[in-house]
C-alpha cells in the first residue's frame, strides 16, 4: 500500500480534473442555452439524446440545426428506446456536428457520433464542448468558460466511479490545457444571422487584412516571393491549337520559381510548427519529471518515518528486555542471600 499511495493520489486527481471540467461545460451550456441541465452525476448520460446540444448549436449556427426531437419526460437510452428513436436522437447530434463543421472549428476536436451515443468516448465530447467555448469567444458571441478547478468538492465514491470509467475507456485523456494554443488565431465562419456583417465590422476586417498583409511582407520567404519576375506573355492562353493541359503545364513552368518559394516557405512554417511541438513535449517532460521527483521524495519520507517507528519500538523492546533480566538477577541474589541466612540459623541450632 506505501508503495501505491502516489499512484492512487494522481489517480483521484485526474478524475478531480475530469469532473471540474465536467462542470465547466454545463454551466456553459446553460449560459448559452439559457437553460438549467441536469445534476453532473446524470449530466453524460442527459447529453446523449443530442437536445442539449442542438440547442448550443442553434445559438450560434441556426441555418443548419433543424426541429430538434425532444420528449416530455427524460427517456433513459435502453436497448429498445434505442431501436426505435435511433435516428430522432442521432439527428440532434448531427445537427451539433454539422454546426461545427460549418463554423469551421479545427477538425481535431471532432468527435464521432457513437463517441456520445454509445458513450464509447464522453471525454471526447467534453473536449469537443470546451474547444468551442475557446472558438467561439473569440468572436465576442459566447460567454467565457469558468475556470473550476479546485474550487469544487467531490466524494471519493464519486471519484472511484469517475476513475473506473476513465480506466475501462481505455484512451488517453485528452490534454484540456492546450486547446487554446491549438486554436491558435483562427477566426471561424459564422452564420449571418447571429453575425451580421455591419459596415463598421467590414472596416475592421479590411484593416484586419492590411495588418496580415503588412505582417506577412516583412518575413523573408515572402520577401523572396516577392522579387521574382517572371513572364507575364500568357498570349498562349488564347492559342487554339494549345490543349487546356498543354496551357496548364506552359504557365506553371514559367512560375516554377514561385512555386519553389512557396514550397520552401511552407517547410519553413512546418518546421517552425515542429519546433514548437517539441518544445512543448519537453516542457511536458520536465513537467513528468518534476511529478516523479516529488513521489520519490514522498515515498522516501514516509519510508523514514516508519523507519525511525521501528528503530524506537526496536530500542523499547530492548530496554524492556534489560529491566526485565535485571530484575530476575535482583530476585535470584535476594533468594540465595535467605537461603544463606536460613543454612547458617539451622548450624547455630544445632
Amino acid at each position: 500500500m506505501r508503495n501505491t499511495w502516489c499512484d492512487i493520489e494522481r489517480q483521484n486527481l485526474a478524475a478531480y480534473e475530469y469532473l471540474c471540467h465536467v462542470s465547466e461545460a454545463k454551466e456553459w451550456i446553460e449560459a448559452c442555452i439559457q437553460e438549467p441541465l441536469v445534476d453532473i452525476a446524470e449530466l453524460e448520460d442527459s447529453l446523449r439524446d443530442g437536445v442539449a446540444l442542438a440547442k448550443l448549436a442553434r445559438t450560434f449556427c441556426p441555418e443548419v440545426v433543424g426541429k430538434i426531437y425532444q420528449q416530455s419526460g427524460q427517456v433513459m437510452l435502453t436497448a429498445g428506446v434505442r431501436r426505435r428513436f435511433v435516428f430522432k436522437y442521432t439527428d440532434n447530434i448531427n445537427f451539433f456536428l454539422s454546426a461545427i463543421r460549418q463554423v469551421r472549428l479545427p477538425r481535431l476536436f471532432h468527435f464521432e457520433l457513437t463517441d456520445l451515443y454509445d458513450r464509447k468516448n464522453m471525454p471526447r465530447v467534453i473536449y469537443c464542448v470546451h474547444a468551442l467555448s475557446h472558438f467561439l469567444l473569440k468572436m465576442g458571441i459566447a460567454p467565457e468558460m469558468k475556470d473550476l478547478v479546485g474550487h469544487l468538492e467531490f466524494s471519493e465514491a464519486q471519484l472511484a466511479l469517475t476513475q473506473a470509467e476513465l480506466d475501462n475507456l481505455g484512451a488517453n485523456m485528452p490534454s484540456f490545457h492546450m486547446i487554446d494554443s491549438s486554436i491558435g488565431s483562427r477566426r471561424p465562419r459564422l452564420s449571418r444571422e447571429v453575425c451580421p456583417l455591419m459596415p463598421a465590422d467590414m472596416n475592421e476586417d479590411q484593416d484586419i487584412e492590411e495588418d496580415d498583409e503588412e505582417e506577412y511582407a516583412d518575413e523573408p520567404a515572402t520577401r523572396q516571393i516577392q522579387a521574382v519576375q517572371f513572364d507575364e506573355d500568357v498570349s498562349y492562353l488564347d492559342d487554339p491549337n494549345i490543349d487546356r493541359m498543354q496551357k496548364a503545364k506552359l504557365y506553371w513552368e514559367r512560375r516554377i520559381d514561385v512555386v519553389i518559394q512557396y514550397q520552401r516557405s511552407a517547410r519553413q512554417r512546418l518546421a517552425e510548427r515542429v519546433v514548437e511541438e517539441k518544445r512543448q513535449a519537453r516542457r511536458y517532460l520536465r513537467m513528468v519529471e518534476s511529478a516523479t521527483v516529488m513521489q520519490s521524495m514522498s515515498r522516501m519520507v514516509l519510508a523514514r518515518r516508519e523507519l525511525l517507528a521501528y528503530r524506537d519500538e526496536e530500542l523499547r523492546l530492548i530496554e524492556e528486555e534489560e529491566q526485565r533480566l535485571m530484575e530476575a538477577e535482583e530476585q535470584r541474589l535476594m533468594e540465595a542471600e535467605e537461603y544463606r541466612l536460613q543454612i547458617q540459623r539451622e548450624e547455630e541450632a544445632v
